[in-house]
């Protein structure tokens, strides 16, 4: 089971490499593809005036009229999109967490969330935890879903997730390793790359006994 969390955390950073990659070399090429080109001043005749012009298809380029200088071809920085991505950094309490002998104790769990931002309401997520407290050392988790936003009132913003994974291991009554994961939460905007959320959910394996309920703080960066 550790080897199955290890192989999911690892493709899923391979993975973000590679798109973050491809983005950058798309990117650089098309801020390469950008030729300046000099503009000879006539002084035998006045300058005509342009009403419109096009230089070779492309209608983004600057113009200079009147005086020497330079103009800018094929410009395409407007066309430039953001990455629709995101890192969520989450540090999870499961509260009352059955063991295999019984009993049941609380939990808590460090781990990172990436998300693919597929609109203005909703997302597809990768996410990897590992316990570090609440005697279940070795416990370990894997997780894909899919998040949902809710309306903006400031900076403020409603989500909610549920999640389908494995766990297993710390003597963590989680039977044949499936668990659920559904939750909602509370994210704060703090400027444009970073924010903070909360939220309250549940983890429930299929045919374990875990059954506990979750809290999570999530330090939220957006690129």
């Amino acid at each position: 089971m550790k080897f199955a969390f290890y192989f999911f955390i690892i493709a899923q950073i391979l993975n973000f490499l590679n798109v973050f990659a491809e983005k950058v070399i798309k990117d650089s090429s098309e801020f390469n593809s950008i030729k300046w080109e000099k503009i000879k001043k006539n002084k035998d005749e006045p300058p005509k005036k342009i009403i419109w012009k096009s230089y070779k298809g492309e209608e983004n380029f600057f113009k200079n009229k009147k005086e020497e200088g330079f103009k800018l071809v094929g410009d395409n920085s407007a066309k430039i999109e953001p990455l629709n991505w995101r890192f969520r950094n989450a540090h999870q309490w499961y509260f009352d967490a059955q063991r295999n002998e019984g009993s049941s104790s609380n939990m808590q769990l460090f781990g990172g969330k990436i998300d693919w931002m597929r609109g203005d309401w909703w997302y597809l997520t990768g996410q990897g935890l590992i316990a570090y407290g609440g005697d279940a050392g070795g416990y370990s988790e894997g997780h894909l879903g899919v998040g949902f936003l809710g309306p903006k009132w400031k900076n403020w913003q409603l989500f909610s997730e549920m999640l389908i994974g494995t766990g297993g291991g710390g003597g963590v009554d989680v039977g044949n390793s499936l668990l659920y994961k559904p939750s909602v939460g509370l994210e704060y905007n703090i400027n444009k790359d970073f924010s903070l959320q909360t939220g309250i959910g549940k983890v429930i394996s299929k045919e374990g006994n875990l059954d506990a309920k979750t809290l999570e703080v999530i330090l939220v960066w957006h690129f």
